[in-house]
């Protein structure tokens, strides 16, 4: 967590809405449940971020990668696409299955691609704050 408070300075010390708007996406994706100390949670954080920022559209994933790749540590593309998979597979494994259903409208049945989650975050957060 503290990589995490460190990084989403960069996003800009006067930006507070920025930085109001990470600690509620932090808070949905740790309902879901898993092990929110491993790395890749915070990459599915920028992720759902960098969604965020296009509401009510949903951007293509290569927008996602570049601007998960500016606020993140991750070195290249594929790390990001890595990292989000082992999210949404501990997600998966790991956590809540309640509150999972709950953020897809319904039950699931298998486990849901990085970007259906991605997308899946974000449009709750988005729906939430209109």
């Amino acid at each position: 967590m503290i990589r995490m408070k460190k990084k989403l300075s960069s996003i800009g010390p006067d930006d507070q809405q920025a930085m109001s708007q990470m600690k509620q996406i932090r808070q949905a994706v740790y309902r879901l449940g898993g092990r929110q100390h491993k790395d890749c949670y915070a990459t599915l954080c920028y992720a759902v971020y960098a969604v965020n920022r296009y509401q009510p559209e949903l951007p293509q994933m290569k927008t996602v990668w570049r601007d998960v790749l500016h606020l993140s540590r991750q070195p290249s593309p594929e790390a990001v696409s890595r990292a989000l998979a082992r999210a949404a597979d501990d997600v998966w494994q790991n956590g809540d299955r309640a509150t999972l259903a709950a953020i897809f409208c319904g039950q699931l049945r298998e486990k849901p691609t990085p970007k259906a989650l991605i997308y899946a975050i974000a449009h709750q957060l988005w729906q939430e704050a209109v």
